[in-house]
């Protein structure tokens, strides 16, 4: 199904669980669309780690604006959530192990980038890896974003 217009959700109220989570998402990022760069100075090349849930919004609005930006790459991954099942495709519910495990049989390029909310308030994930572990084991830069991809392409510039 495709996702609601804005006004179906009125004001967001339960944007925390999961409502209204990926419009906020998707109006955020598109506000931010302006404010992007046409390139940047280094090549780069980047993945976006996501839960099957959100694979096609990344997919259609990040990855293919990202995209845009001379010397960026960018592509995404869908990860599989073998920790509680196939059935949890919410990215909320990634764990470490699981992101390390599917990445390592891929190119994942320079950065990895992971959204703030498959990571607790602690900074782990729920098997309490944390990102600087994976960042660790991937031997590459793994970079935190909750809604702001103007600061990101700031930080690997």
């Amino acid at each position: 199904m495709d996702l609601p217009q804005e006004e179906r959700y009125e004001e967001f109220h339960q944007v925390e669980n999961g409502v209204g989570m990926t419009r906020y998402f998707i109006n955020t990022f598109k506000e931010q669309n302006q404010q992007l760069p046409h390139r940047i100075t280094h090549k780069r090349r980047l993945t976006i780690v996501t839960g099957k849930l959100a694979g096609n919004i990344i997919d259609e609005i990040i990855v293919k604006r990202l995209n845009r930006i001379k010397n960026l790459e960018v592509n995404s991954i869908i990860i599989k959530n073998n920790f509680f099942g196939e059935s949890v495709t919410v990215t909320g519910l990634l764990t470490g192990e699981d992101i390390y495990t599917q990445l390592k049989q891929i190119e994942y390029g320079d950065y990895v980038i992971l959204p703030a909310n498959c990571l607790n308030f602690e900074g782990k994930f729920l098997d309490n890896w944390t990102p600087e572990m994976l960042e660790t084991k991937l031997n590459s830069k793994v970079e935190i974003v909750d809604s702001d991809f103007i600061s990101l392409i700031e930080s690997i510039s």
